[in-house]
Parts: structure tokens; sequence; C-alpha cells
């Protein structure tokens, strides 16, 4: 080892009271000018604050506004959904039977292989054999299904724009509520497993990625006796939801609404092609989505953009408003912003050199009087504690905890032959010797453990949450450590250094204090040394030397 290895330690900055230095009359006036300039900022800045509250809080009303248009549309059509679910599961219940002349009109396809049952405003189809009215099974299910075409699907308008309602059974039963719909159903629409869906709030899906017309699908499941046969779904289109989201901005192209759906992924927005992927970059859309999740509502500036978003019970996910800068700099609130800006501007260099100034002052204040403390508590050779920090610092460890401090562990180490070395190479390479060994010790140690310098060539470590043997397998490391690692002079010799180290812990120290543990472990260490040097001394017996090696 050399001494460019040693490891370096930065002085730490203690927080202690300062002293005003208040002689200099210019250095008074100075600081009543600073005081009025701080005073003039914090003004403005506190005027700026109150436009962007005001901003924010506007923001906000409009967006609130915007969403709760579209609150009250999807509320409207989970409202038929439940009653659906209500009037669906009435008629399980009730154990009614279809209809036979409803079932004669079934019509099955011509390899026999699928079946429908055609309405001017719905569709019932399924695969395999087509039901029958003389079943002995299953007709609940067909009554309450006919039911739903005839009661409640007739009375929906199957406009392509407009929301379709659809039931999926587990017994390969499908009704939409368009005659014009393809024959397969959307995946998002049958349920998988009804375990943890509850039947009161509906459960929102999106259709598959690359699906050549997205929709949102907000889904209930069907159950009769506590067994699930079913669900009922409303399917929202991505062209009806940009109209409506288009017309809630009054039809105006300067800003944007996008809406997520409930994984907080980008559904829709009302200007076409303008998502979430043209206004932000992966990274900031990651942030935006974490802030979404994070909050209910709230307004964040993400590079040059504005964003608000909000969420509502009855929406599919949150709802976001994206803004330019120009675009809030021409809004009413916007342009009030720039007068706190420039008067801002206008004061901004004097403000900022006057805190330079006054920084560098009281920074060389706190600097010095962390050099003083430090010098005062650490040993200026070996940059570890000196005999006074070390123990004022074991001390309050001890005080702060005292339940603890039969867990505590004590090392005392001895340089061994060093008046030899400082006899032989002199005090210059007796230092450099002390540098190396008790950066060595701190390289074996734990972060919460505390080593000083207490005497020449004599260091002690302090070792708290730590058992006898725990104590002795790291003394035993430190031991190895400082004996492999030689120390190379300044005339290129090599000097090997060993250490004998005495080990003593709070269960064994009677009282358990910091007194007792130096003593036992005073003795010990003299016990090592009287045994050969290079070895540690622990244990019940004085001359107990071996240590299990383990991490």
């Amino acid at each position: 080892m050399n001494i460019s290895s040693i490891k370096q330690h930065e002085l730490p900055l203690v927080a202690r009271k300062k002293r005003v230095l208040s002689g200099n009359p210019a250095r008074v006036v100075d600081g009543f000018f600073l005081l009025l300039f701080i005073l003039s900022g914090l003004l403005f800045l506190d005027q700026a604050q109150l436009f962007h509250h005001g901003y924010q809080a506007s923001q906000l009303a409009q967006l609130d506004h915007i969403a709760g248009q579209l609150d009250n549309f999807f509320q409207r059509h989970l409202d038929q959904l439940h009653y659906m679910q209500s009037g669906f599961m009435d008629r399980l219940q009730n154990s009614g039977q279809p209809d036979r002349d409803w079932l004669t009109r079934i019509k099955v396809s011509g390899k026999g292989e699928s079946w429908e049952l055609l309405t001017p405003s719905s569709r019932l189809s399924g695969h395999g054999v087509p039901p029958s009215p003389h079943a002995s099974e299953g007709l609940s299910e067909l009554a309450a299904i006919q039911f739903l075409q005839n009661t409640l699907f007739n009375h929906h308008t199957p406009v392509v724009e407009q929301p379709h309602f659809y039931y999926a059974s587990r017994n390969g039963y499908q009704l939409v509520s368009s005659p014009s719909v393809e024959d397969k159903l959307p995946p998002a629409v049958i349920l998988d497993h009804a375990d943890g869906v509850p039947l009161d709030k509906a459960l929102w899906r999106a259709s598959e990625k690359g699906t050549a017309s997205p929709m949102l699908f907000a889904t209930l499941p069907v159950s009769e006796r506590s067994n699930w046969i079913g669900s009922l779904s409303v399917g929202f289109g991505a062209k009806l939801l940009q109209k409506l989201l288009l017309r809630a901005t009054g039809n105006e192209t300067h800003a944007n609404l996008i809406l997520f759906d409930h994984h907080t992924a980008t559904f829709t927005s009302a200007l076409e092609g303008a998502n979430t992927h043209h206004y932000f970059r992966h990274r900031d859309f990651l942030h935006l989505q974490e802030t979404i999740r994070a909050r209910r509502d709230g307004t964040l500036q993400i590079g040059k953009y504005f964003v608000t978003f909000t969420h509502r019970d009855n929406l599919p996910g949150p709802l976001i408003f994206v803004q330019t800068i120009d675009q809030v700099l021409k809004d009413g609130y916007g342009r009030y912003y720039m007068l706190p800006l420039v008067l801002w501007l206008a004061l901004s260099a004097l403000l900022l050199l006057a805190r330079h100034t006054f920084s560098r002052i009281i920074n060389r204040m706190i600097r010095q009087q962390a050099n003083i403390h430090w010098q005062a508590n650490h040993d200026m050779l070996t940059s570890v504690f000196n005999r006074r920090g070390f123990y004022t610092l074991a001390s309050e460890r001890q005080l702060s905890s005292p339940p603890k401090s039969e867990q505590m562990a004590l090392l005392l180490i001895d340089l061994d032959h060093f008046k030899q070395i400082n006899d032989s190479y002199g005090h210059a390479a007796g230092d450099l010797v002390l540098k190396c060994a008790a950066a060595a010790m701190q390289n074996s140690l734990r972060r919460r453990d505390m080593v000083g310098r207490i005497g020449g060539e004599e260091f002690c470590v302090l070792l708290p949450d730590c058992t006898l043997k725990d104590a002795a397998v790291l003394a035993e490391r430190l031991r190895k450590n400082v004996a492999s690692q030689p120390v190379r002079l300044q005339t290129g010799e090599l000097v090997t250094v060993s250490v004998s180290v005495g080990v003593a812990h709070g269960s064994e120290a009677i009282p358990p204090s910091l007194d007792s543990l130096q003593s036992l472990a005073d003795r010990r260490l003299y016990s090592a040394k009287r045994e050969g040097r290079n070895r540690i001394c622990w244990g019940a017996s004085m001359h107990e030397a071996p240590v299990i090696e383990q991490a």
C-alpha cells in the first residue's frame, strides 16, 4: 500500500450557530438594500404565483366542465347496462321459458356449424346445435336473452356511431344490439372468469391493439344463484368518443383533449392523429402517467406543454387537456404573466450578484467552522477520530441507547514492533505506516462501525449491533487486511505491518459500560501480545485465538 491509495475523507459540514458580522457600516447598508430587493422580489414572485394558481384553477374548472359532460354521457349508458343486468338476473331467478315461436325463427347455416336469430335491432348467434324449446336445461337463460332482445335492445337505435350492447354467454350464445356487426364478438366483452369482478361496478377493457376500429368496453358479470353464466357489455368506438371530445372543446383546434383507457394508455383525442406521442417523448410520457396515477387531478408542465388532467368515476380513464406555452400566453391569465416576469428580470441581475456575494461569505464561515470542529475531533495524520472525538461519540451512542450497550463490541488494536519501524526507517516512514494501517482498518469494517486513534500506535474500534463471535470475525478480517498490505516507503522498500487485537463484548463486561469494555479489551490485547503478537484474543479464555472465518 502507498500513500496515494489511502482513502480520502471529506470534511463534514456541521451546522452550528453563526455570528453576524456587523462592525462594517458599509455592510450594514448593503444588507438593508439587499433586504429591500429580496422583499421586492418575493412580492413579484407572490404575484406570479397568484396568477399561476389562477391559471391552474381556470384550466381545472374548464376541464372539470368537459369531464362532467363526458361523465354524464357514460353514466347514461352505464345506467342502461345496470338496468339490463338487473332485468336479466330477475328473469333468471324466475326460471322462465322462452317463446317457442321465438326459437323457431332460428336460422342454421348451410353446413350446420352456426346459427343466428335476427331482429331489426339485434342479432343472437351461436355455434353448433341451436337451442331447442324442448331442452331440459338452459331455458331460463334463453328466456332472459329473449327479454333483452325484445324489451331492451328494440329501444336501441342501431347507428354505427352509437354505443353497442353485447351479451356473451358461457354456453356460447352471443347477443349484439346491431344486426350489422361481425360474427365474432370482441375478446374484451368475454369474461374468462368472474372471480373478483363486482356485480355493481363495470370492468373497463380496451379492444386489442391493431384493431381497425378501436373500442372501449364496460362489462358487468351476470350470475344465477351465485353461479356466473355470462357478461353484459357496452362498447364505445374511438370515432364516437373523438367527436364527443371535439364537441366538448367547442370545435377549437388550438388545444387538444386526450382520453386514456383504464391502463392510462392513450385511447383517442379530439384532434385526429394528435395523441400523446405527438407531444411527449417516451420518458416524459412515463412521467405523465406516474403523476396521473398518483393524483386525482392537477396540472403540470412537460417541456413546452402545459397539461391539465382529471379523473371521473364513470370515465374509462383519465382525461387530459394539452396546451403549448404560446397558447397559454394567449389565454386571459397567460397575458398577465408577462408583467411580473419583466419586473423580475429587471432585478434578477442585482439579486443574483448580492446572493452570490453573501453566499461566498457565509459558505466560507461554515467551512472554517466545520474545519475547526473536524480538527478538534479527528486525528490529522490518519483522518480517523482522535481520542477525544472517539470517546465523546462512543459515550453519546451508549447514552442514546442504553439497552443496546450489551450488543456493542470494542476492539483495542496495537501495531506490532512500531518502535522498531520508527528507529529503523525514521518518523516519516512511521507516519506513513500509521496512515496505511488506519486505511486498511477502515476498509475492513462496516459503515456503522467507528475507529479512532487513541494513542501513538494504538487504535480503538466500536462495533454496534454485534455479537461476540461477529466481533471476532471482524477483528480477524482486520488483522489479515493489515498484514496482507505491505507499505511501500518513499525509498521503495516494503514494510510488512501486523497488529494485535483485544476483543471485548458488552455481554461480558460487568457493568456493561464503555470503561468496562475498554478494560477487558486492554487485558486481552496484552494477552495477544504475550502470545506472540499478530493475533487476536477474545472469548472466555485469555489465550483463545482461533476464529471461525466466515462472512
